[in-house]
């Protein structure tokens, strides 16, 4: 199975990669509680792929594991 890895650094203003406590909106993915926000050109988070989420610092790693 392929890892992909997304690092994101965690960001209060809303634009890409920022990290926020929420319900699911358009255009969004709720991961662990988390709703992550991805542009286009960025790695495809779907809802029904399981990732694993690391935090170090404000970055957070997102493994994709399906």
């Amino acid at each position: 199975m392929e890892t992909r890895t997304l690092t994101l650094e965690a960001r209060s203003n809303g634009k890409l990669g920022a990290l926020h406590v929420g319900i699911p909106h358009e255009g969004r993915v709720v991961v662990g509680g988390w709703r992550l926000d991805l542009a286009d050109g960025e790695e495809k988070v779907e809802p029904h792929h399981r990732v694993r989420v690391r935090r170090e610092g404000s970055t957070y790693t997102f493994e994709r594991l399906s």
